[in-house]
C-alpha cells in the first residue's frame, strides 16, 4: 500500500528542476526583457494605437534590409550571449544552484536565439512590400545577406573569443582578483598568483566591441552625411539601442546583484545628476542682428497690388501636414495657371499671410521660400517642392536621439550646444535648398510686394503661451501671445530653426531653449505651436482682424484658405472600459481637445470676424482644403503608399469646391 501511495507524488526531478531555475529569472531579467521587446515590437509598431508614430520605422528600401537583418540577429545574439553567461556564473557569483550547460553555445542555441530576429525581418517585408511595393525577393535578398554579415562577425568574435582568451585573462585579472568582485568572473590559481576569465566572458567581451565599434562607426558615418538622404534606417538605430541597452543592464545587473544593490540606481544616478546641469539642456541657434523691422498687419496687405487678399493658415501634424500644404498650395498656383494661362502668377502674389504650425510650417517654409520677384517658379520646380516636403527625416532623428542625446545624459560637457535631434531634424528639412536665410530677411520681399509673410506658430514650454515667429507684427493687446522679437529685441533666427521650433512634435523634438546669456541665464523653452492652436487659425484671425480695422484700408474681399492634412477625428465609443480607463483618460481628453476643441473655438472666431468685417465693407470668404483619406502618419517618414494617397486625394480634390471657391475669387481679381 504504500508503495502505491508513493506512486501518486509528483516527479521530484521536475520540481527540482523548476526550483532551480526559478531564481535565475531574477538574474536574467535584462536579456528577457530585451527578447520579449525584440519579438513583440513590431506588432506594438504596427497593430496597436502607436501605429501613427511607429509604423513607418518598417518601410524599408532593400540595400537598408541588409542593415535591419545584420541588427536584429546581433540583437537577438546579444540576448543569447548575455543570458548563457549569466546561467553558466550563475552559480560563481550568486546563491542558485548550478545548471549545467556548454561553455558556449554551439549551432543550435545560435539558430534557436536568431529566430527571435525574425517578427522583425518579416514585417519589414511585408510591411515595405504593402505599402511602397519593393520586391519581395529583393527584401527577401537583403535579409538573408544581412544574415550572412551577421554569421560572419559572429564566426569572428567566437575565434578570437577563443584565440585571445589568454590576452583577456591578463587584462581583467590585473583590474580585479578581489574574491568579492572577481567571483563569477575569474578563476584563480594556487595562492592568487595565477588567475583566467571563466568561459563565456571572453566572447562576451569581443561580441560587446563589435557592437561598440558598430555604435560609433555608424554614428560618425552619419554625423559626416548629417542631412543627406539616410542609408541607415531608423529602425537600425532602434535596434542598435536596444543591443546597447541589453549589454549595459545585463553586465551592470550580474556586477551589482551579488551585493543586493539594485542595478536602477547607477543607471538613474548619473542622468538625474545632469539633468540640474543646464549643459545637458536643448538649445537653439539665434542669430546676433536682424536685417529688416517687421510690417505691420496693415502693411502687408497694402503691399499687394489689387483690393483683395489670399490669406492660408496650415494646421499640424508632422510630415503628412508638411506634404499636404506644399502639395494644396503648389497645386493651386498650377492650377491657376492651366485656369487663366501659363504668365498667370495673381494667385501667388495675392497670398500675403501664411499662419502655419508643426508640420504646416515646414511647407510654408518650403513655399514662401520659392517666392522671387518674378513670381514663384515654373510648374516642375513646383513638383520638387513637394518632393523636399514628402523626403523622410525620421533617420535624421532617431541618430540626433541615440547619439548626441543619448550622450548629453551622460556626457553633457562633451557635447556640442547644438548638435541634437532637433539640429539634425532642422538639417534633413533644408537638405538641397538654400534655406539659411534669417527671417527678417523675408521682410524685403513681403515689402515689396512679391511675397507673404509668415507665422511659425509655437508654444513657450514654461507658461503656455502662443510664440510667433514671424516677419509682421501683432499689436500687443492680444492676451497670451509673445513674439520672438518681442522676447529677444535687435535678433533674428533662421527661416529653418523656426519651422523646426514649430515643428516640435512631442518627444520627437526636444523643447529647446535660445543659446543667449551662457547656459545658466534662463530662458524659454519652444515647443509644439499644436500645443495651443493646431490649425495656424487664432494667429491669423488675430493678424487679419488687426490688418482690415486700420485707416484706409484698401482690401475689400479677403479669402481665407484652410489647409488641414487630417481628417477630422471622430472617436468611436468604448463600453468595456473599466476603472483602468481612469489612468488614461485626462490624457486622452488633453489630445482630443487638442483637435475637436480646438477646431470649434476657431471656426466660431471666424464667423465673428465674418461678421465684424462684413460691417466695415469687407468680405471675407473661406475654403477648407482638408485630407479625408485614411488616418496618415504623425512621423517623420512617408511610404510610397502614403505619397500616393496625397496625390490621389489632390486629384480628387483639385475640381472640387474649393478649387471653385478659389477660381471665382481670382476670377473676380481680375475685372
Amino acid at each position: 500500500m504504500q508503495k502505491d501511495l508513493s506512486m501518486l507524488k509528483p516527479s521530484p526531478p521536475l520540481l527540482d528542476r523548476f526550483f532551480t531555475c526559478l531564481p535565475y529569472l531574477h538574474l536574467l531579467r535584462s536579456p528577457i526583457a530585451t527578447g520579449l521587446l525584440l519579438v513583440s515590437f513590431p506588432f506594438l509598431a504596427i497593430w496597436s494605437r502607436f501605429s501613427p508614430l511607429l509604423a513607418n520605422l518598417f518601410d524599408i528600401t532593400p540595400r537598408a534590409m541588409v542593415v535591419v537583418s545584420l541588427m536584429a540577429f546581433t540583437a537577438a545574439w546579444t540576448v543569447m550571449t548575455t543570458g548563457w553567461v549569466v546561467v553558466l556564473h550563475g552559480a560563481d557569483r550568486f546563491p542558485v544552484e548550478r545548471i549545467k550547460i556548454a561553455d558556449l553555445p554551439g549551432m543550435r542555441q545560435v539558430f534557436f536565439f536568431g529566430l527571435a530576429a525574425l517578427p522583425i525581418l518579416i514585417c519589414s517585408v511585408v510591411y515595405s512590400v504593402r505599402e511602397s511595393g519593393r520586391s519581395i525577393w529583393w527584401m527577401v535578398c537583403g535579409s538573408l545577406a544581412g544574415l550572412a554579415a551577421a554569421l560572419v562577425l559572429l564566426g569572428i568574435v567566437r575565434f578570437m573569443a577563443k584565440s585571445e582568451a589568454s590576452l583577456i585573462s591578463r587584462v581583467i585579472c590585473v583590474l580585479a582578483k578581489h574574491a568579492e568582485f572577481s567571483a563569477g568572473y575569474l578563476k584563480l590559481g594556487d595562492g592568487k598568483s595565477t588567475c583566467f576569465v571563466l568561459p563565456g566572458h571572453a566572447l562576451a567581451f569581443f561580441l560587446f566591441g563589435a557592437s561598440l565599434l558598430v555604435y560609433l562607426g555608424v554614428g560618425l558615418a552619419k554625423y559626416r552625411w548629417l542631412g543627406y538622404q539616410p542609408r541607415v534606417p531608423t529602425l537600425a538605430y532602434v535596434l542598435l539601442l536596444m543591443t546597447l541597452i541589453c549589454w549595459g543592464t545585463s553586465g551592470l545587473a550580474f556586477f551589482f546583484d551579488r551585493f543586493r544593490f539594485p542595478v536602477v540606481v547607477p543607471l538613474l544616478a548619473i542622468p538625474i545628476l545632469n539633468s540640474f546641469l543646464p549643459q545637458s539642456d536643448h538649445y537653439f541657434r539665434v542669430l546676433s542682428h536682424t536685417h529688416e523691422e517687421a510690417l505691420p498687419p496693415a502693411a502687408v496687405l497694402r503691399s499687394g497690388t489689387r483690393s483683395s487678399a489670399i490669406v492660408v493658415a496650415a494646421n499640424g501634424g508632422g510630415i503628412q501636414s508638411a506634404a499636404w500644404t506644399t502639395r494644396v498650395l503648389t497645386g493651386l498656383v498650377q492650377r491657376s495657371r492651366a485656369e487663366f494661362g501659363a504668365e498667370y502668377h495673381d494667385f501667388g502674389r495675392q497670398v500675403r499671410m501664411i499662419s502655419s504650425v508643426s508640420g504646416g510650417s515646414v511647407g510654408a517654409m518650403y513655399i514662401v521660400g520659392a517666392f522671387s520677384s518674378d513670381g514663384l517658379p515654373a510648374d516642375s520646380d513646383l513638383d520638387r517642392l513637394v518632393d523636399l516636403a514628402e523626403a523622410s527625416s525620421l533617420d535624421d532623428i532617431a541618430w540626433g536621439l541615440v547619439y548626441p542625446d543619448l550622450g548629453r545624459v551622460i556626457f553633457p560637457f562633451f557635447w556640442s550646444t547644438y548638435i541634437d535631434r532637433g539640429q539634425a531634424l532642422e538639417r534633413a528639412l533644408i537638405r538641397q535648398t538654400k534655406l539659411s536665410d534669417g527671417l527678417s530677411q523675408w521682410t524685403e520681399g513681403v515689402r515689396l510686394g512679391w511675397r507673404p509673410a509668415v507665422m511659425f506658430n509655437a508654444t513657450i514650454a514654461d507658461t503656455g503661451e502662443r510664440l510667433l515667429f514671424t516677419n509682421t507684427t501683432l499689436e500687443s493687446g492680444h492676451s497670451g501671445v509673445k513674439r520672438f522679437r518681442e522676447l529677444y529685441p535687435g535678433m533674428d533666427i533662421q527661416v529653418a530653426t523656426a519651422a523646426r521650433l514649430s515643428a516640435a512634435f512631442p518627444y520627437v523634438s526636444p523643447a529647446a531653449r535660445a543659446d543667449l546669456g551662457g547656459p545658466w541665464t534662463p530662458q524659454y523653452h519652444v515647443v509644439d505651436g499644436g500645443y495651443y492652436d493646431n490649425y495656424g487659425m487664432s494667429s491669423l484671425i488675430g493678424w487679419l482682424d488687426e490688418a482690415l480695422r486700420a485707416p484706409a484700408n484698401p482690401i475689400r474681399r479677403v479669402l481665407l484658405l484652410e489647409i488641414r492634412g487630417a481628417p477630422s477625428s471622430e472617436n468611436d465609443l468604448d463600453r468595456r472600459r473599466g476603472w483602468l480607463y481612469q489612468t488614461v483618460a485626462p490624457l486622452e481628453a488633453m489630445l482630443n481637445v487638442r483637435t475637436a476643441g480646438q477646431l470649434s473655438h476657431n471656426e466660431e472666431e471666424l464667423r465673428l470676424l465674418k461678421r465684424t468685417a462684413a460691417s466695415n465693407g469687407v468680405e471675407i470668404q473661406s475654403a477648407v482644403f482638408q485630407f479625408r483619406s485614411e488616418n496618415p502618419p504623425l512621423s517623420w517618414h512617408l511610404t510610397e503608399h502614403q505619397k500616393e494617397q496625397i496625390a490621389r486625394e489632390w486629384d480628387r480634390m483639385k475640381d472640387g469646391d474649393g478649387w471653385e471657391a478659389v477660381k471665382t475669387f481670382l476670377s473676380k481679381a481680375k475685372e
